[in-house]
């Protein structure tokens, strides 16, 4: 695996596989309320935005253990390659029909910064856009992070990273109103403070992802993997199935579910050498569409509605994913690739000279 000139891992078909996987899982979270509002255990697919988190983890984890030439060239191509398509969304979500405006809430959401206040702010217009302030906050603290690696080495931020996540969900409140004002418990949770320990999962995934001791028990890991996985269901279904659990218990999913993503990250990373090029071909087309498919999928449902107000559950489902994957296809290739495209090309600018 090579990086980029910016500091980031460069196209791997099995991390662009794992982008696809999770943007699946997010569809399937929200999707599942066409057919049922019943809680059963696809509501762990709610997980599927830790394993983003770990992924994204993973892809920056070279600017994060090597540093970062140029900062700004970074920040620059971090701001091309995630806000245009996002502002494309948001305005998209914003003109569905029985969406409340205000200009608070829009504006808000404009500047990345729907998860400060008001639980009404969060969910506005998109259940997804929570995850993007806690993605951009990680960006602009790189620099921090690079200082505290360093000094402090990963394991150590990571085990802190950790215990302050589950710290503050020992004092996260039940949201019990919609529009209710976030404690800082209820905030630190959703944004970097308590999300810290799922990207750097990732950056210990690459890290370790070429020893060749830790290879030696892979069919142990293996084992132990599968052995989590079983308890983590038990435990699921014994405590938040059907039930209503202190928020710290549903905070403890998602600290577990990353973990469990970031096992099966480093097991899956060995398969990378045995793609041939057409797979490759695919998993790179496919992880390129999941960005789109995670903005979009929520709006195809509503526009399927207009369009057929009588369709079974099946119809709705089936051609929401049809219309998620044409647009997601088509916001890649007419927006996303050529505002990526320009912002390397500006970025490049300054960015140190290689001889």
């Amino acid at each position: 695996m090579t990086l980029s000139n910016s500091g980031e891992t460069s196209y791997n078909p099995v991390i662009e596989t794992w982008r696809f996987l999770a943007a699946c899982i997010v569809v399937l979270c929200h999707y599942r309320g066409i057919w049922t509002n019943q809680a059963s255990y696809w509501d762990l697919t709610a997980t599927g935005v830790d394993l983003f988190f770990v992924l994204s983890g993973f892809v920056f984890a070279p600017s994060l253990l090597q540093g970062i030439s140029s900062y700004r060239a970074f920040m620059i191509r971090r701001f091309f390659r995630m806000y245009p398509l996002y502002l494309l969304a948001l305005f998209v979500y914003a003109s569905l029909p029985g969406k409340p405006f205000s200009w608070e809430i829009f504006g808000s959401h404009i500047v990345m910064l729907q998860t400060t206040l008001h639980t009404s702010w969060v969910y506005a217009y998109n259940p997804a856009f929570w995850s993007l302030p806690p993605e951009w906050a990680f960006y602009c603290v790189m620099p921090i992070l690079v200082y505290l690696i360093r000094w402090q080495g990963l394991l150590v931020c990571l085990a802190i990273a950790a215990l302050v996540r589950i710290t503050f969900g020992v004092w996260v409140e039940p949201i019990v109103a919609t529009n209710m004002h976030l404690t800082f418990a209820n905030w630190a949770v959703v944004n970097l403070p308590g999300i810290l320990v799922e990207f750097l999962l990732g950056v210990l995934v690459y890290r370790w992802q070429a020893h060749a001791h830790l290879r030696a028990y892979h069919g142990w890991i293996t084992a132990g993997f599968i052995a989590l996985i079983a308890i983590a269901i038990w435990l699921y279904g014994q405590w938040i199935l059907g039930k209503q659990p202190h928020p710290f218990i549903g905070n403890l999913v998602g600290v577990i579910a990353a973990f469990i993503y970031a096992i099966a990250l480093w097991l899956s990373l060995g398969w990378s050498g045995s793609w041939n090029a057409t797979l490759k071909q695919r998993a790179f087309y496919v992880g390129a569409l999941s960005y789109g498919i995670y903005l979009f999928h929520n709006a195809t449902p509503a526009w399927i509605k207009i369009i057929l107000p009588s369709s079974s559950p099946w119809i709705l489902t089936i051609a929401s994913v049809l219309a998620t994957l044409v647009v997601a296809h088509l916001a890649h290739y007419g927006l996303e690739a050529p505002l990526r495209r320009y912002g390397r090309q500006l970025s490049g600018r300054f960015l140190p000279s290689q001889n």
